[in-house]
């Protein structure tokens, strides 16, 4: 027990002969902290000031094409651009001024898109209401091949085609659930 008294005794004359050491003993950690708080955010800032431009094909021209364009216009980082010279912007185009570098991302809304989502949701409504035993919607087969696909350009960050699917995987899981919703209020 003495040699550790003894011990405890030598540290702390130590420690109050290096008053500079024992301030950097504490000092370090907080330099550290505020260093990496100011590294961490200056990207942070860069996304959440960062405008997306997106080229869009809209070859729907639907409610949920048209949901989508709004959604993305009032998140307030995104610029749309669905015609060049007055003309609505055809998929060749769009893969060719991604291709050019000129665009960043670039939608392709399908023929039949909102027709195919208000078939999926009338899909859905009927199999509830059946259970329910209310009336039904008119509905047939589900199409695969009707999906809203996204292009980027090749030179595009990983975490930029992250935000960019993520904000657009949103806007139409909102519009999808909003055309069900509607879809069953109209058989109640």
């Amino acid at each position: 027990m003495r040699k550790i008294l003894a011990t405890i005794h030598k540290e702390w004359i130590l420690t109050r002969r290096d008053v500079a050491g024992f301030m950097l003993l504490f000092l370090m950690p907080a330099v550290l902290i505020v260093v990496m708080a100011m590294v961490q955010d200056a990207p942070f800032k860069d996304y959440q000031e960062m405008r997306f431009e997106l080229l869009i094909a809209d070859h729907d021209n639907g409610s949920i094409a048209q949901s989508i364009k709004d959604g993305l216009k009032e998140s307030g980082n995104f610029v749309i651009t669905d015609s060049i010279n007055g003309e609505p912007v055809t998929e060749g185009q769009l893969k060719e001024l991604l291709q050019q570098g000129d665009y960043k991302v670039g939608i392709v809304i399908p023929k039949g898109a909102t027709a195919e989502m208000v078939n999926a949701a009338n899909l859905v409504a009927n199999s509830i209401s059946e259970k329910l035993g209310l009336g039904s919607m008119p509905s047939r087969e589900v199409r695969d091949s009707l999906y809203i696909r996204m292009y980027f350009d090749p030179a595009a960050k990983p975490t930029y085609r992250m935000a960019v699917g993520f904000a657009l995987d949103k806007l139409i899981t909102f519009s999808s659930s909003h055309v069900l919703v509607e879809r069953m209020s109209k058989l109640g």
